[in-house]
């Protein structure tokens, strides 16, 4: 008998910690949706074709050329993958990475569509 109070204990401590953990982590939460509008950002991108790998340079290389010769600062990166490296040989993989201008002088983008594909 006192071993299975032992056991139920045990039981009951276990599911009052998952209950616990659980509502932690917003298992208790009501599930908000929003709708809104978004956009706006400017993208300034180089199409790449080849390894995966390359990429990250290529964003800092965009980042430092934004910030050197054009005075803009940059707030975030992006890259966009369209094929699986796993299906396509590394030399045939397409990307676009690039800088995301969310704040650009309107201006400034002329000049940047001399150097950078923008979107």
């Amino acid at each position: 008998m006192k071993v299975l109070k032992i056991i139920l204990s045990v039981i009951a401590c276990l599911i009052v910690i998952a209950a616990m953990i659980y509502a932690n982590y917003g298992g208790f939460s009501n599930i908000r949706i929003q709708i809104k509008k978004a956009g706006g950002e400017i993208l300034v991108y180089r199409d790449v074709k080849g390894s995966y790998s390359q990429t990250g340079e290529i964003i800092n290389k965009i980042n430092y050329d934004l910030k050197r010769q054009f005075k803009i600062e940059p707030l975030r990166q992006f890259g966009i993958y369209f094929d699986n490296p796993q299906k396509v040989e590394q030399s045939k993989l397409r990307s676009e990475v690039g800088c995301i201008l969310e704040n650009a002088d309107t201006s400034k983008v002329f000049w940047l569509k001399a150097r950078f594909n923008i979107k």
